[in-house]
């Protein structure tokens, strides 16, 4: 018996050592929390959790693995930088949030510029930062140098404002470096009043390969709106909105002009409105061709797109209209219902959802700009029209209208001259017996619904797009 104990003995430790090496090889995730509002019974030696959490964010990030969650709790935190170090995993990305969004305000580093110090520097891969307030920091509100960030849903403002008139201090947000960094998202980010040079401070900086930037807005920066530079190959920047960056375009992109450009960037769906120079500079670019659709300037002290050293961009469906956004000085950025962006944009490149997370595209089309307007709206009837008997015009109706109006145009020329005017309106069913038909004569008819918002447009053109309703019945 003496000889078969050591055996068993040896027998368990085997089995506990390959309990111990499964468990080391699948780790589960772990939600780390932060909170240091008076009785939340914080400790930075405690274990983390919701009853028990920790005081300094600092702390709660550092202990954050592959897969865990950071979850942190209003209140301020600072001033200090906060440095994010750890990486996830492509399967297992870290997760910072603060929870309820935008609660938790993080307080940057004293002094004046990013030698300072900033308000947030990432430099693990993997990461996904989400849902504060960042303010008062030296230099840059939140930067990034990891690969595969996202950065979302933050309000950045106030960083980079203490350097001396026309010396480069900050960004709001900035994701570029000397280095490369694949896989950044940037989305749904308010960066208000960030930096103090006009030429080198930006509400954002991004100069990545494949960034995806949108549904963001910029919004009084010591520079531009929004500055593409020098090398963002292959980036998509769509449904961002730049307005009121006084002293400098709303959108710049492009690249030095020797050894760095910007080639295959997409420009898409975008608002550039009451900015300090042109509303989009293609800026020493080359020969590299930038393709922008549906973009809408107005109210710039430039004009709508100016280029410097760059070839002529591929530049659809521009317009220079007022957006009608609510209202700016608020910083309220979503769409009047009669705005011309709404269901405007170009279906090439449409976000998930919009700034504020509501599902995109909500209509016929995705709108241009941060916001989806999902509120009353005028709306659509479909381009089924048709004669029953050549005097009586019946369509499909819609649910969202509560009456129609009739349109009639003259064809006797041979084509559309689209010279039509208001035959009817008010009426309470898909249909309309036109008694004043003269004989031997060509038209075309148009219908439009209304409802308490208006007129919706006069159908789709054969191109797909939307035909404005300029003149309504009423």
């Amino acid at each position: 018996m003496s000889r078969l104990r050591p055996r068993r003995c040896l027998l368990v430790f085997a089995i506990i050592g390959f309990i111990s090496f499964v468990l080391r090889s699948h780790p589960i995730a772990a939600t780390w929390n932060v909170s240091n509002i008076l009785g939340s019974n914080c400790s930075d030696t405690g274990s983390g959790t919701t009853i028990r959490p920790f005081c300094s964010l600092q702390v709660g990030v550092n202990r954050a693995r592959p897969g865990d969650t950071v979850s942190v709790a209003g209140g301020t935190y600072g001033p200090a930088q906060l440095n994010v170090q750890a990486s996830g995993t492509a399967s297992a990305p870290i997760v910072i949030r603060a929870t309820p969004r935008r609660s938790a305000v993080i307080i940057g580093a004293p002094g004046a510029g990013d030698a300072a110090g900033g308000g947030v520097i990432i430099t693990g891969s993997y990461v996904v930062f989400q849902g504060f307030e960042v303010r008062d920091a030296a230099g840059t509100g939140i930067r990034n140098w990891g690969n595969y960030v996202t950065i979302r849903d933050n309000y950045v403002h106030d960083n980079a404002r203490r350097c001396s008139a026309g010396v480069k201090c900050g960004q709001g947000i900035a994701s570029n470096g000397s280095s490369p960094r694949l896989g950044v998202v940037i989305e749904r980010n308010l960066s208000f009043r960030n930096g103090t040079s006009s030429s080198q401070d930006h509400g954002f900086y991004i100069s990545n390969p494949g960034a995806i930037v949108r549904n963001n807005v910029a919004v009084a920066a010591g520079g531009f709106g929004f500055q593409i530079y020098p090398n963002c190959d292959g980036c998509l920047i769509y449904n961002n909105v730049a307005h009121g960056n006084t002293r400098n375009s709303g959108f710049l992109i492009g690249g030095d002009g020797s050894s760095s450009f910007t080639s295959n960037a997409k420009v898409y769906n975008n608002i550039s409105a009451n900015n300090g120079a042109s509303g989009f500079h293609i800026y020493r670019n080359g020969t590299q061709v930038v393709t922008m659709r549906n973009n809408i300037a107005h109210g710039n002290a430039g004009v709508g797109l100016s280029l410097l050293a760059s070839a002529l961009p591929v530049n659809l469906g521009f317009l220079q209209v007022d957006p009608m956004l609510l209202a700016p000085a608020a910083l309220d950025f979503h769409l009047r219902a009669a705005s011309p962006a709404i269901d405007s944009g170009d279906q090439g490149l449409v976000p998930p959802d919009d700034i504020d997370g509501e599902p995109r595209p909500f209509g016929a089309r995705v709108d241009i700009g941060a916001d989806e307007f999902s509120g009353a709206r005028p709306p659509e009837v479909g381009a089924d029209l048709k004669f029953t008997d050549g005097k009586t015009l019946v369509w499909t109706g819609v649910a969202a209208a509560s009456t129609y109006s009739v349109y009639r145009g003259d064809l006797s020329s041979g084509g559309f001259s689209f010279d039509h005017q208001c035959l009817a309106f008010g009426l309470t069913s898909p249909s309309f017996l036109d008694a004043q038909l003269p004989q031997g004569e060509a038209f075309y008819y148009l219908v439009a619904g209304a409802n308490a918002a208006g007129e919706g447009t006069l159908g789709a053109s054969s191109n797909g797009q939307l035909r404005p309703n300029l003149y309504p019945c009423y």
